[in-house]
C-alpha cells in the first residue's frame, strides 16, 4: 500500500513538472533560433525570465514538496497507526524517523520541475556557451545578488540552488506534519502549508517585500530588480526552519510526556 501511495504521488509529481516545463517551452522565445550565445539555462525553469512555467512551479512549491512527504506522517497520525509505532520502536526514535525521510522525500518532490526542466532543455539546445552579464539576453544580469556567482562558475550556481530548493522543500513537507500535529484532518498537511504560504506572500507583497516570497528569491531569472532579496531569502528561510522547529520539537516533547 505504502509503495503504491509513493508511486501515485511521485507520479503526479513528474506529471506537473513535464506541465511546468511545456508551459516555459511554448510561452519563452525561440532561444535556439536566435543569433545569441546558445545556452540551455534560457529554457530552464528559474532561469528564464520570459516564460510562465517558473511563477506557476514556485507558486505551486508548497503543494509539491508537501505532497511528495508530509503524507508519511499524516496517514499514520489520522489513523492513529502511529500511537503502535510509538509502542513497538519508542516515541521520539519514530517521530525523528518520520521527519527525516519527510524532508528528503519533500526535497525531491520539490526540485524534481527543477531537474526535468534542466534535463529536457538540454535535450532541446545542448549548449552551455557563456552568456555575458551585459548582454541583451542575459541569464542573469548584473544586478542580480547571484551575478558574481555566475560569473565565477554556473555550474556551482546550478548546484547550490539544487541545495537551496531542497532544504525549503523539505522544511516545507515539515510544515505539513506540524499542520497535520496541531489540526488531524485529512490533506491538512497539504493545503493548509500552501494557503499559508500564498498569504504570507500576499502579506509581504501588500508591505513592498516581496523578496520574502520565494516565488522572488528562488527566480534567478527575475532576481535583478529586487534590491534586497539575498536578505528576504534569508529571512525566510530562519522563519520557515524556526517554525516548524518549535512545533515539532514540542510535539516529540508532548508525546514523551
Amino acid at each position: 500500500m505504502k509503495s503504491r501511495t509513493v508511486y501515485f504521488r511521485f507520479s503526479f509529481v513528474l506529471l506537473l513538472s513535464l506541465v511546468f516545463t511545456a508551459i516555459q517551452y511554448t510561452t519563452t522565445n525561440p532561444w535556439k533560433m536566435m543569433n545569441i550565445p546558445q545556452n540551455f539555462l534560457h529554457y530552464t525553469l528559474l532561469f528564464d525570465s520570459i516564460g510562465y512555467g517558473s511563477q506557476l512551479y514556485l507558486l505551486c512549491l508548497p503543494f509539491l514538496a508537501c505532497i511528495g512527504g508530509s503524507y508519511l506522517y499524516s496517514d499514520n497520525h489520522i489513523s492513529y497507526l502511529d500511537q503502535m509505532c510509538y509502542a513497538r520502536v519508542g516515541i521520539k526514535k519514530y517521530l525523528r524517523k518520520i521527519y527525516l525521510k519527510t524532508f528528503c522525500y519533500s526535497g525531491i518532490s520539490g526540485i524534481s520541475p527543477f531537474l526535468v526542466s534542466m534535463l529536457l532543455a538540454i535535450m532541446v539546445n545542448p549548449h552551455f556557451q557563456k552568456v555575458s552579464i551585459t548582454s541583451n539576453y542575459p541569464i542573469i544580469d548584473n544586478y542580480s545578488y547571484l551575478s558574481h556567482l555566475y560569473v565565477f562558475s554556473p555550474v556551482l550556481l546550478i548546484i547550490l540552488l539544487i541545495f537551496a530548493l531542497f532544504v525549503y522543500s523539505g522544511l516545507l513537507g515539515l510544515l505539513g506534519v506540524a499542520c497535520t500535529s496541531i489540526y488531524n484532518k485529512k490533506h491538512i498537511d497539504i493545503f493548509l502549508p500552501f494557503v499559508l504560504l500564498i498569504v504570507f506572500y500576499f502579506i509581504v507583497a501588500l508591505l513592498g517585500q516581496p523578496e520574502f516570497g520565494c516565488s522572488v528569491f528562488f527566480h534567478i531569472g527575475i532576481s535583478g530588480g529586487f534590491p534586497n532579496i539575498l536578505i528576504g531569502m534569508i529571512s525566510n528561510f530562519i522563519l520557515l526552519f524556526t517554525v516548524v522547529s518549535v512545533i515539532l520539537v514540542k510535539k516529540v516533547n508532548a508525546d514523551d510526556l
